[in-house]
């Protein structure tokens, strides 16, 4: 389901039981919501075995070339929590204005 379903070049990895990481090389915040968007949206369409499927998502983007994965991870991580606190199946994002 995650392969293909991304523009442009995207890595994909599990991380954890239930959360996948989706690396958009060269994407910025604005671009990398609207295709996490998109795919929530496509999954929400694409029930299995008619259970309705949900998903909450946080979006984030490297503040410079040299930053540490690990803080990446934790805003992410950050922003994922907003999103299931909030009512879950939505997007959260940093600002896009930063």
């Amino acid at each position: 389901m995650l392969r293909g379903s991304f523009a442009g070049p995207a890595t994909l990895a599990r991380y954890g039981g239930e959360e996948f990481v989706v690396l958009l090389p060269g994407s910025d915040i604005k671009g990398a919501k609207e295709q996490a968007e998109l795919f929530r949206e496509k999954l929400a369409d694409t029930p299995i075995e008619s259970l309705p499927i949900t998903m909450s998502i946080g979006v984030s983007i490297l503040k410079s070339p040299d930053e540490n994965i690990d803080n990446l991870i934790k805003r992410v991580d950050d922003l994922l929590y907003v999103a299931k606190e909030g009512g879950r199946n939505c997007v959260k994002s940093e600002n896009i204005d930063k």
